[in-house]
């Protein structure tokens, strides 16, 4: 009975091993651009690469909501988001140039394009709560080793923020009568930030995980 309960105790007691192990083409698809041999550097880039996923899979969205409510309309604006899916997928190629090319890349393209949408589409359609966790993102894919960088970006967005606050047309530039369009923006927006804090941070963590579990 004694060696029955020790046993039972360290059954118990051992950690879990189990990590969640992506399919090998997302695999290879993280992987784009990255040359680094430095475990920290190629998961952060990863990260990188994660976000750039997470913006056009956002922008298609946008899109295609877009497109079907009002395409003349929001002409302006589709032009943009197209734009915004055609242009992130070069960031990864910026890995090779230096740890952290492609996020500070992809940190200024989201502040001056969303600024750009949010002047557009008005503040009404609280599409400026992106600012509110893209500097937290942003900090993940630099590293905390990088704290001043972050602090800049922090400081950046934070300016773009109040001044979108104050200055931006709350009906925005673009069919300003459209009330019931923002409120369903606004809508989306927030699904699109739940969505997107979430599978950012759970690839983050899973990556975590395994490294973790490699250590052990």
């Amino acid at each position: 009975f004694s060696i029955s309960m020790t046993r039972l105790r360290d059954l118990v007691g051992q950690p879990t091993r189990q990590s969640v192990r992506l399919p090998t083409w997302v695999d290879r698809l993280l992987s784009i651009g990255i040359v680094s041999t430095d475990p920290d550097v190629v998961r952060r880039q990863r990260f990188v690469n994660v976000a750039v996923l997470a913006t056009i899979g956002s922008t298609t969205s946008h899109i295609i909501m877009h497109s079907l409510h009002d395409f003349y309309g929001l002409l302006p604006i589709n032009i943009y988001n197209v734009f915004m899916v055609l242009v992130p997928p070069i960031i990864p190629q910026l890995h090779r140039y230096g740890e952290n090319i492609g996020a500070i890349a992809l940190g200024i393209l989201v502040l001056f394009g969303h600024s750009l949408v949010v002047c557009l589409l008005g503040l009404a359609s609280d599409l400026q709560v992106y600012f509110t966790f893209i500097p937290s993102v942003f900090l993940l894919l630099i590293g905390v080793q990088h704290w001043r960088l972050f602090i800049v970006f922090l400081l950046l967005y934070l300016a773009a923020l109040l001044l979108l606050m104050n200055y931006a047309p709350n009906e925005g530039l673009l069919i300003p009568q459209d009330e019931k369009f923002r409120d369903a923006l606004s809508t989306q927006a927030m699904i699109n930030a739940l969505a997107i804090n979430a599978a950012i941070f759970f690839y983050a963590l899973s990556a975590l995980r395994r490294a973790d579990l490699l250590n052990l």
